[in-house]
């Protein structure tokens, strides 16, 4: 595409201008190829105007700058970078985003799981339905690997384009609070947003939850033209002031949706809800109070979209589970639960429920991040020593951090000692499966699905589940 097609609508200064034909954008300037354009992005530690020479020695034929470069060749020079990747990407990608609906979850617990109810629910209605986050992007039964829970914007709009050849109608995405920071999602419109909850977490670089909060409620306000709000959180409670087309559900608050007699199972929950006055039975693979909330989220979703309740209970009901998300298997006579969780909140709720339902032992392996919110660590590790009968700490990618130090940060929370450090996760894995006797829970906590561990930058494979599948093998 030539370079000032993709410039249409876009507020600029040209300068070297020459007529170049583009076939590649990039923000990287060691995956330029010939034909590139490249976005000079400052970030928080590396300003991408630095790399400009070694963009063009690897094929750039134009780029992006807020700042011009004495560089002989065609320079986009705008205000904001980032803004513009998003709109050229749009212009490249012959405007994608504006062929397809899109539904956004924000919040800082149970995106995974309320979006692959909703595809659950949307599909089950005969809707075309893609999903991009955590665990990856999904079409149908086919998955595609992301690496960020909101993909980098131009990785963004090549899965939209992907989805659009593959006829998707709805794009359900999981909003994470850095996408939305760094304008990654910029000039996407949103027919509904959601707003699941917000507990500590990012503060690495949000600093404050104050800060936090008001990124994803720019999100929901500014984005959204719905909002499905908890309105037992407390700041979900904010967004009914002022805000015009709100949606709410809840357990503890008047709501539009809400849901009674609640029972729980390992294998499960059964409970009741109300929307509008009509009441319905639902059964759903995942137990605890706040995966209920997850289905009255999904639910929601569908009575706006047309979808009848029972329609959607039923769709709720038959779902299988969702990888990484409370995923429960009998090992011997003891069972393994695999769970995302890791943060205080998450780790909470997750414990809490499995307390109630354990008939004997609890078992929890679990680590924090590197370079990510230290502040959290203590947390974990209290609520962690409160609702476990021992634990092994261990690592969960470390990144550039030592393994030891973060497990130590992490067991300054702890109120007993009731638990051991052992920073290779594959061990620490195997060692809480070789304590358990019958009827314990082994609760192994963090990574869920994923395929790697972060060691210095580095992704090394490590899965959870196959160390499991070790342990069944030679057991």
């Amino acid at each position: 595409m030539l370079l000032c097609e993709l410039l249409n609508g876009i507020e600029c200064h040209i300068l070297n201008e020459v007529q170049v034909d583009i076939t590649e954008l990039s923000i990287d300037s060691r995956k330029c190829v010939y034909g590139s354009l490249f976005f000079c992005i400052e970030g928080i530690n590396v300003d991408a105007h630095n790399f400009a020479l070694d963009a063009v020695q690897n094929g750039a034929v134009a780029m992006v700058v807020s700042k011009q470069i004495d560089i002989d060749i065609p320079q986009i020079l705008v205000k904001d970078v980032r803004k513009t990747l998003t709109k050229i990407c749009s212009n490249f990608y012959n405007n994608v985003d504006k062929k397809l609906k899109f539904i956004g979850i924000t919040g800082t617990n149970g995106k995974t799981t309320t979006s692959f109810i909703i595809k659950a629910i949307l599909e089950g209605a005969g809707k075309t339905v893609g999903v991009i986050g955590t665990s990856g992007c999904f079409i149908g039964d086919k998955r595609y690997n992301t690496y960020l829970t909101t993909p980098d914007t131009i990785d963004l709009y090549k899965l939209l384009e992907i989805m659009h050849k593959s006829n998707v109608e709805y794009v359900i995405m999981e909003v994470s609070a850095h996408s939305i920071a760094l304008d990654k999602i910029f000039g996407l419109r949103f027919e509904i947003g959601i707003f699941t909850n917000l507990t500590q977490d990012h503060l690495d670089y949000f600093k404050t939850i104050q800060s936090y909060w008001q990124v994803k409620k720019h999100f929901l306000v500014d984005f959204c033209d719905k909002l499905i709000v908890n309105v037992d959180d407390y700041c979900g409670k904010e967004l009914l002031n002022g805000s015009k087309n709100v949606y709410t559900y809840g357990l503890n608050n008047p709501s539009d949706i809400f849901a009674v007699d609640i029972r729980n199972q390992l294998v499960g929950s059964e409970f009741f809800v109300n929307l509008n006055d009509e009441v319905a039975k639902v059964k759903f693979v995942l137990p605890g109070e706040y995966n209920v909330y997850n289905v009255m989220a999904g639910l929601l979703v569908g009575h706006l979209l047309g979808v009848n309740l029972d329609d959607s209970t039923r769709e709720v009901s038959l779902m299988c589970g969702v990888d990484g998300r409370c995923d429960i298997q009998k090992v011997k006579d003891f069972y393994v639960i695999i769970d995302y969780a890791h943060t205080p909140d998450a780790l909470l709720k997750l414990l809490t429920t499995v307390k109630q339902l354990a008939k004997g032992r609890i078992i929890t392996v679990f680590g924090a991040s590197g370079n990510r919110d230290a502040l959290k660590r203590p947390l974990m590790g209290k609520v962690v020593s409160l609702f476990s009968d021992y634990s092994i700490i261990t690592s969960d990618n470390p990144a550039f951090e030592v393994p030891e130090d973060i497990i130590e940060n992490v067991a300054r929370g702890y109120i007993n000692d009731k638990f051991e450090k052992e920073a290779d996760r594959a061990k620490a894995v195997a060692k809480a499966l070789v304590l358990a006797r019958q009827d314990d829970i082994v609760v192994i906590c963090g990574k869920g699905r994923e395929t790697s561990q972060d060691v210095m930058g580095v992704n090394i494979p490590y899965c959870d589940y196959d160390e499991v599948q070790k342990f069944i093998d030679h057991n």
